[in-house]
C-alpha cells in the first residue's frame, strides 16, 4: 500500500506519509496524535465504502464493525485530497480503532492508541507590553497588541478554516474584541479597555456547531494608573533567624501587588520575601507576606527595623514602609528532655503503677519559651493532656500523670515546645506497660572475701525522637543482696516481656578487682546458680547459664611503663582457688591505665568450662615492646626508652592507586614520666624507584615531646608501580628508634594488584679510553639508582650507583670481570672476558674525520660564490 494515510476527527485532519502500511506500524501524525497499529483484520466487500458504513455486511459480525466505527476516528487511504463527512454520531476525540479503506474495497481495521490527544492549541505567544506567565499588564489607556499562532484547528491544508474571539471581564466590566487573521495561522489582537483587573480568554469561534470542546488561552490583564502605596505593615515583635513568620501589609492599588521587597537596617542580617498571598480586595488590599531573617552566626539576640516596599505588574514601586522593632533571636528551637520518672527511672512501668512523667523544655540560647504541651496517645485515643501557656521564661517543667489499666500496651507522648518567636520542636517517647515477674540468682563465696550480689536488667530506651541531646531513657531495675555469709540468694521483681540485657555482677568486699559481671542478651537468667572465688586480682567462677559474655573489671595502679592484662585460666577450682591448667593472656589495657574493662565473649573456648570453673586474672605487665590492633583496624606501638614511654598509633594498612599518593596518620606519644626528644622521624624497607615519600607535616627536629603530649607525622607514600610494601617508620628518641610497620598497597587501574609488568631490562657495555661504561635500560628508558655490581676473576667486588642518564664510569682492575644488574626481579649478567672496541680516536676515524669536514667546507665554499 502506497499511498497516504488520512486521520480525521470531525474538525481537521492529521496525515502520514509511509510508504508501506503494516500491523504493528508506528506514526507520528499532525496534530499531536500519536498512533501504534496493530492487529491486523481483513474484510472483503464488493460494495464501496458508504454501503459498508451504513449497512456492514460480509464476513464479520455486523454489530461488531459498527461499533468499530462508531466509537473511532476515521482514516481515509486513497489518492484523494478531500475530507470524508462522517455520518452524525460517529465522531470521537479519543478514538481507540482505526478503519482503513483501500481503492479495491478491501476493508483492514487496526487499533489506534492515542496519546494526550489535543484538539488545537496556541503558539508564538507574543505581546508589546510587560507581561509573564499567564499575564500582561499595561498603564491607563495604552493600546496593547497579542499575537499569536494555532495549530491543530479546523484547517484545509493551507490555511486555518475558524476565526478566534477575544474577551475580557470582571465582576463590573466585560468587553468582546476582534481578532484579526494575518496569515494561515496566525492571529492579532489589538485594543484599550479601562483600568483593573481582568480575566481574558481567547477562544476558537465556528460557523456551525460542532460535537467537540475546542481549548481556549487564558490570560490575566492588568490595566493600571495607580502607583501603589504601604498603608500599614504589622509583624511580630520576636523573630528566629532563618525561621519564616508573617508581616501582614495594608495596600491601596488599582490592580494588584506583583512583588515585595525587604531590607533591614542591621548589616548583619539578611532579609528576603520567600512568598505572599492576597487575602482582602478593595479599596485597601490586604496582604500576608511571609519572609526570612538571616543573621551572621553569633550576633542575635539584635533589635532591626524593616523596611518593605511593594511593586504592581506594570513595575510602579511604592515608598518604603518601617516595621519594627523586632529581636532577632538565634535559629534553636526550644529543647525537651525528660528529667524524672517515677517510681524511680522506670517509665515502662508495671501494670498496676501510676505514670508520673516529668517533662523539662528550657530555651537552647536566647529566646525564652511561650507555651508547651504533652499529651499520651494509645494508637489514636487520646489519655491524658498537660499544657503550660504564657510562661516566658527560659525553662518549664510539666508533668504528666495517667493511671493507666492493663499490661503489655504501648502508648505515646507527644510534646510540643514553642518559644515566644513561634520556633517550635516536637518530640515523642515510647511507653510500654507490661506485666512482672521473679527472678532468682543463688550462689555461695568460696573464698573469706564475701560481697554483693547484683542482678539488674537494662532496655535501652530507642524510641525517643526530638530529646534534648537525643536523649534515651534507660528503663532499669536492681535487686542487691549484701552479705557476711557464704551464701546468697538475691530475688527481682522484672517485666515479664523480653529486654534488651540482663546483667549478674559479683563484687569482692575487700579486693582490687572490681567485679566480674555476666551479661545475658538472649535469655534471662532465671533462678541461676553461681559459685565465686575471689582474692586479690582473681575471681574463679563457675554458673548454671552460660552468658553471652563476660566483664571484668580492673582497677591496678600502673606506673608509665606497666599495663594491666587479663589472663584467663580455663580449668579453674573454685573450691580451692587453683588454675589446674595455665594461665593464657587474653587482652591488655594501655600504658598506664589505671581501670578498664576487659570484654569476653561468651564464644571464646577459654570459657568452655565455665559450668565447672574459670579464673579471671589482671595481672600487672612491665611493657618491654608492645603492639595491639584493636577492632577499627589501628594499630597501636609502645616502646620504653630510658624513662619515656614512647608509643606510635597509625592504621595497619593503606590501598592507593599507582601514580597516586596514600596520606598516613602517625600520632606519637610519650606516657612515660620524662620528656623525649625526637630527633627525626623516617621511613625505610622500600627502593625509591617503586615508592618514594614525603613528610607533609612541618615538625622542627628535635621535637620536645613532655609527659602526656603527643604529636602528628602525616607522610604520604606515592607507589610507582603495583605491589604491596611494608615501609617502616621509626621516630628516633636519643640513640634509640621506635618503629612501626604499616602496608602500603599499590593498586592498578582496576583497583587490584597487579602483575608486575616485564621491564625488559638491558645492560651494554663500551669503553672511552680507559674507561668503561655500563648503561642500564629498561623499556621505559634509563634506570637512575640501580646498583651495578663489578665482580672480578680475583673475587673482588665494587658496587656503582648509576646517574640520571643510567650510566657508571669505571677503570677496571683486571681485565677479566663480571657485570653484574639487579632491578625489579630482573637480572642481567655479563662477562667481559677481553677489552671490547673501545669508542676513543684511532687514526682511522680521524681520517674519516677530516674526510667529512673537508666535503663540508668546499660545500660552503659553493654556496658563497653562488650568493656573490
Amino acid at each position: 500500500m502506497s499511498d497516504n494515510l488520512y486521520l480525521w476527527n470531525g474538525t481537521h485532519k492529521a496525515f502520514a506519509t509511509p510508504k508501506y502500511f503494516t500491523a504493528n506500524s508506528s506514526f507520528v501524525l499532525t496534530g499531536e496524535w500519536m498512533t501504534r497499529m496493530f492487529e491486523a483484520r481483513q474484510v472483503y466487500h464488493s460494495s464501496n465504502f458508504t454501503e459498508i458504513v451504513d449497512s456492514p455486511t460480509g464476513d464479520v459480525d455486523d454489530d461488531s464493525l459498527w461499533e468499530k466505527f462508531k466509537s473511532a476516528v476515521f482514516s481515509l487511504v486513497g489518492n484523494i485530497a478531500g475530507v470524508l463527512n462522517l455520518p452524525q454520531g460517529s465522531y470521537s476525540s479519543f478514538g481507540n480503532e482505526v478503519s482503513v479503506a483501500l481503492d479495491n474495497g478491501t476493508i483492514r481495521t487496526y487499533g489506534l492508541s492515542l496519546s494526550t490527544p489535543r484538539m488545537g492549541w496556541f503558539t508564538g505567544f507574543w505581546t508589546n507590553v510587560t507581561s509573564g506567565s499567564g499575564w500582561i499588564a499595561l498603564n491607563s489607556s495604552e493600546t496593547f497588541r497579542i499575537d499569536f499562532n494555532v495549530t491543530g484547528f479546523i484547517y484545509n491544508g493551507t490555511d486555518t478554516l475558524n476565526s478566534f474571539g477575544f474577551k475580557c471581564q470582571n465582576a463590573t466590566y466585560s468587553k468582546y474584541m476582534t481578532v484579526t487573521k494575518f496569515s494561515n495561522r496566525s492571529f492579532r489582537i489589538a485594543n484599550t479597555t479601562a483600568d483593573g483587573k481582568y480575566y481574558c480568554s481567547i477562544y476558537p469561534q465556528w460557523d456551525t456547531a460542532l460535537p467537540l470542546t475546542f481549548p481556549t488561552r487564558d490570560l490575566t490583564m492588568y490595566v493600571d494608573s495607580q502607583w501603589p502605596s504601604i498603608n500599614d505593615a504589622t509583624g511580630p515583635v520576636a523573630i528566629s533567624s532563618t525561621v519564616a513568620f508573617n508581616v501582614t501589609v495594608n495596600v491601596t492599588e488599582d490592580s494588584e501587588i506583583n512583588l515585595f521587597r525587604v531590607y533591614t537596617n542591621h548589616s548583619s542580617f539578611f532579609p528576603a520575601v520567600s512568598g505572599f498571598t492576597l487575602d482582602e480586595t478593595g479599596a485597601y488590599q490586604i496582604y500576608t507576606v511571609t519572609m526570612t531573617v538571616t543573621d551572621v552566626v553569633g550576633i542575635p539576640p539584635a533589635l532591626i527595623r524593616l523596611n518593605i516596599t511593594a511593586q504592581d505588574y506594570t513595575g510602579k514601586i511604592s515608598g518604603n514602609y518601617t516595621v519594627g522593632n523586632m529581636t532577632v533571636y538565634n535559629a534553636n528551637p526550644p529543647d525537651t528532655e525528660i528529667i524524672n520518672t517515677a517510681p524511680g527511672n522506670n517509665i515502662q512501668d508495671f501494670a498496676t503503677v501510676p505514670l508520673n512523667l516529668s517533662i523539662r523544655s528550657l530555651s537552647t540560647d536566647d529566646a525564652k519559651l511561650s507555651w508547651m504541651n504533652a499529651t499520651l496517645w494509645q494508637d489514636t485515643l487520646l489519655q491524658a493532656y498537660g499544657e503550660a501557656t504564657g510562661i516566658n521564661y527560659p525553662n518549664q517543667t510539666l508533668w504528666l500523670n495517667a493511671s493507666l489499666s492493663g499490661y503489655n500496651q504501648t502508648y505515646v507522648v507527644q510534646i510540643t515546645s514553642v518559644d515566644i518567636t513561634g520556633n517550635k520542636r516536637e518530640s515523642s517517647i515510647g511507653i510500654l506497660r507490661h506485666g512482672s515477674q521473679t527472678i532468682t540468682v543463688s550462689g555461695k563465696w568460696f573464698s573469706s572475701i564475701t560481697g554483693t550480689l547484683k542482678v539488674y536488667w537494662d532496655n535501652d530506651f530507642t524510641s525517643g525522637t526530638g530529646l534534648r541531646n537525643s536523649q534515651q531513657i534507660t528503663d532499669t531495675q536492681t535487686g542487691t543482696n549484701q552479705t557476711d555469709a557464704t551464701t546468697y540468694s538475691v530475688k527481682l521483681k522484672t517485666p515479664n516481656v523480653d529486654v534488651d540485657e540482663w546483667y549478674v555482677q559479683a563484687n569482692a568486699s575487700s579486693t582490687s578487682l572490681k567485679y566480674v559481671r555476666l551479661r545475658y542478651l538472649t535469655a534471662q537468667p532465671s533462678n541461676a546458680v553461681q559459685y565465686v572465688y575471689a582474692t586479690s586480682y582473681i575471681y574463679g567462677l563457675n554458673t548454671t547459664d552460660d552468658p553471652d559474655s563476660i566483664i571484668v573489671r580492673g582497677e591496678r595502679s600502673m606506673g608509665s611503663s606497666e599495663k594491666m592484662c587479663l589472663k584467663i585460666c580455663d580449668e579453674y577450682d573454685v573450691g580451692s582457688g587453683d588454675c589446674d591448667s595455665s594461665w593464657v593472656e587474653e587482652k591488655c589495657a594501655s600504658a598506664g591505665v589505671d581501670e578498664y574493662n576487659f570484654v569476653v565473649s561468651g564464644s571464646n573456648d577459654l570459657l568452655d568450662n565455665i559450668g565447672t570453673g574459670t579464673g579471671f586474672w589482671v595481672d600487672k605487665v612491665t611493657i618491654t615492646s608492645d603492639t595491639v590492633v584493636d577492632d577499627t583496624g589501628t594499630q597501636t606501638t609502645t616502646g620504653l626508652i630510658g624513662t619515656a614511654v614512647v608509643t606510635i598509633t597509625a592504621p595497619t594498612s593503606k590501598s592507593v592507586d599507582v601514580d597516586d599518593c596514600a596520606d598516613v596518620t602517625f600520632t606519637i606519644k610519650n606516657t612515660g614520666s620524662a620528656s623525649a626528644s625526637i630527633s627525626s622521624i623516617t621511613a625505610s624497607g622500600f627502593s625509591t624507584s617503586e615508592m618514594t615519600y614525603t613528610m607533609l607535616s612541618d615538625i622542627d627536629f628535635p621535637y620536645g615531646l613532655g609527659v602526656n603530649q603527643q604529636l602528628q607525622a602525616i607522610l604520604s607514600f606515592c607507589p610507582l608501580k603495583a605491589d604491596v610494601f611494608n615501609p617502616s617508620v621509626c621516630a628516633k628518641v636519643g640513640s634509640s628508634s621506635k618503629c612501626i610497620t604499616v602496608k602500603i598497597t599499590g593498586l592498578g587501574e582496576e583497583g587490584e594488584e597487579e602483575e608486575e609488568a616485564e621491564l625488559n631490562l638491558t645492560v651494554s657495555v663500551e669503553t672511552f679510553n680507559d674507561e668503561y661504561i655500563v648503561l642500564v635500560n629498561t623499556s621505559s628508558g634509563p634506570v637512575e639508582g640501580v646498583t651495578v655490581t663489578i665482580t672480578y676473576s680475583d673475587g673482588t667486588i665494587e658496587n656503582y650507583t648509576t646517574n640520571v642518564f643510567g650510566k657508571i664510569n669505571f677503570v677496571p682492575k683486571l681485565a677479566e670481570f663480571t657485570v653484574k644488574v639487579l632491578h625489579g626481579g630482573e637480572t642481567v649478567e655479563k662477562t667481559i672476558q677481553e677489552l671490547t672496541e673501545p669508542i676513543g680516536l684511532t687514526l682511522w676515524r680521524i681520517l674519516v674525520d677530516l674526510l667529512i669536514i673537508a666535503v663540508l667546507i668546499g660545500f660552503g665554499v659553493l654556496l658563497d660564490e653562488k650568493m656573490l
